[in-house]
């Protein structure tokens, strides 16, 4: 840093920054153009050298460009009071912020100029034509700031240009920073007081147009910039219900204002309607962490299809990447509270959901003494559904289940309640069997596979679904035949006398079928 002081950038009794002090900021400082900025930045007050508190990464970017952005406006020569400086400073940052969401709704790192210049237009009501010097006004703006690139060539005799952030971490930060500004503009109106009583209408309109071309999660360094500005903030609650009340009317039809001339990108209706609401909803997250389906859709009677429903509508709209890294983001817990059905989401994802058919298929919780059993004889138009629609990872389920469609019948849609385990669907406890089988798992799992099977064997079945039943209980037989020597010795004598001494749905049917096994296995 000392060469840089003795050029005369910094004051030359400033301390230099020195690397214990850079490498607290260690995602800035090694890049060299943020290093020079930190440096320039400590320079003026040593701010870095506050060993009582450190600064966020938000905070740093924000440190950083504020002070550029105010020097360039010092640099004007004009007698400005500190207000107008403030208020200068504010409005370079916002069409910074407007440059950079230029970039990120298109999914680009760079724009053109024309696509700049009229963004500016529409969004901040820039002059779409040139000013005297026949500069337009992405010039005048980007002009003033050495960190935005210009790249420039022609074609055709004419001059073509475009821009660029010489970190692309310099857009992204801008991307948060505005729906933040945004964000605390809406807060502010909604505590002014209205009259006659009435609730004030919340005008999103800037805010829909920004967020609904692309899914904030895009791009996950904006997701961390955004969740740095919003976690310390003291009235993360208030901005939760704001951000709760623009969701649930998120896919209501618009009306039209004159935002609606800012098109960075041709998108349908509904993928635009999609990612607004998919990015409010993480905002939700960032706001207030946990999110039931009973906040989002609390004028529903089942909101847990609401939030199915909604949740099927991003994958369908959002580009892959702002829907896969959403989707991977959080963890979904699928519940019951007072009301029926619930859905808990919270950040971070730890694995893969545990599926309940009981919940599913909306069969309330029972007792733990309770036994229930059920199936759905018409679920194979899960075929015909995915043949209709198709999807990637629906096709790839679908593929991997049609051999079993006419060898197991509806035993992929008949479920017993496995105490301890869950609900398990006779196909499941089928290929666990066949899995802890051939992969040689230790004689206890081995027979804990077993009693599944068997218990679902005697009373895991309609009554009238015979067939499935009698190709069910062969398979298991068969396979027992198989394993008989790797169980623990006396196992399956014990097991069978627990399973014949509990209530089952057809006494003597399920006991023919115990004998049965006893009799293969000479256990009389």
């Amino acid at each position: 840093m000392e060469p840089v002081q003795r050029r005369g950038l910094v004051q030359p009794r400033s301390p230099p920054l020195t690397a214990e002090t850079a490498l607290c900021y260690r995602n800035v400082a090694q890049q060299p153009l943020l290093l020079l900025l930190l440096a320039l930045y400590d320079a003026d007050s040593n701010a870095l050298h506050d060993e009582t508190r450190r600064l966020g990464e938000a905070e740093v970017y924000e440190k950083l460009l504020t002070g550029f952005t105010r020097r360039e406006v010092l640099k004007s020569g004009q007698s400005l009071t500190d207000n107008q400086i403030s208020a200068a400073v504010a409005q370079e940052m916002l069409q910074l912020s407007v440059v950079a969401f230029a970039m990120f709704n298109r999914n680009q790192l760079w724009v053109t100029e024309s696509e700049l210049d009229a963004d500016l237009r529409v969004l901040l009501g820039q002059p779409h034509s040139p000013d005297q010097l026949h500069l337009t006004a992405a010039e005048l703006l980007v002009g003033r700031f050495y960190f935005v690139h210009v790249a420039q060539a022609v074609h055709d005799q004419k001059r073509l240009k475009t821009y660029e952030f010489l970190h692309a971490t310099f857009g992204e930060f801008l991307v948060a920073r505005l729906v933040v500004r945004e964000l605390d503009n809406l807060l502010a109106a909604s505590r002014l007081p209205t009259t006659w009583g009435r609730p004030r209408p919340q005008d999103d309109a800037f805010l829909y147009t920004l967020l609904s071309f692309a899914p904030l999660t895009t791009r996950l360094t904006v997701v961390e910039f955004t969740h740095s500005m919003i976690k310390p903030r003291p009235d993360r609650d208030r901005l939760g219900a704001l951000l709760l009340d623009l969701f649930r009317t998120s896919l209501h039809a618009r009306h039209h204002t004159p935002l609606d001339e800012y098109r960075p990108l041709r998108m349908t209706v509904p993928a635009r309607a999609a990612t607004y609401s998919a990015n409010l909803f993480l905002l939700i997250s960032l706001a207030q962490r946990e999110i039931s389906s009973t906040e989002l859709f609390p004028d529903r009677a089942d909101h847990a299809i609401e939030w199915t429903s909604v949740a099927q509508l991003w994958q369908s709209q959002l580009r892959s990447e702002g829907w896969r890294n959403l989707a991977a983001r959080f963890a979904v817990v699928r519940t019951w509270d007072d009301s029926g059905r619930v859905i808990r989401i919270t950040p971070p994802n730890n694995g893969l959901a545990n599926i309940d058919p009981k919940w599913t298929y909306g069969y309330p919780p029972e007792p733990a003494e309770s036994w229930h059993a059920f199936y759905i004889p018409d679920d194979w138009r899960l075929f015909a559904e995915t043949g209709f629609a198709g999807g990637r990872l629906s096709e790839v389920a679908t593929h991997t289940l049609e051999p079993f469609r006419d060898a197991l019948g509806t035993m992929l849609t008949s479920f017993h309640d496995m105490r301890g385990q869950g609900m398990v669907s006779a196909a499941r406890a089928l290929i666990s069997l066949w899995l802890a089988s051939t992969l040689g798992t230790d004689s206890a799992r081995l027979a804990e596979e077993y009693e599944t099977c068997l218990r679902i064997a005697t009373r895991g079945f309609a009554p009238e679904d015979k067939e499935n039943r009698g190709t069910f209980r062969e398979l298991v037989l068969r396979q027992l035949n198989a394993d008989f020597g790797e169980l623990p010795e006396g196992w399956l004598r014990a097991a069978l006398d627990v399973i014949e001494s509990e209530p089952m749905a057809d006494d003597k049917d399920g006991k023919r079928y115990l004998d049965q096994v006893r009799k293969s296995f000479d256990l009389g």
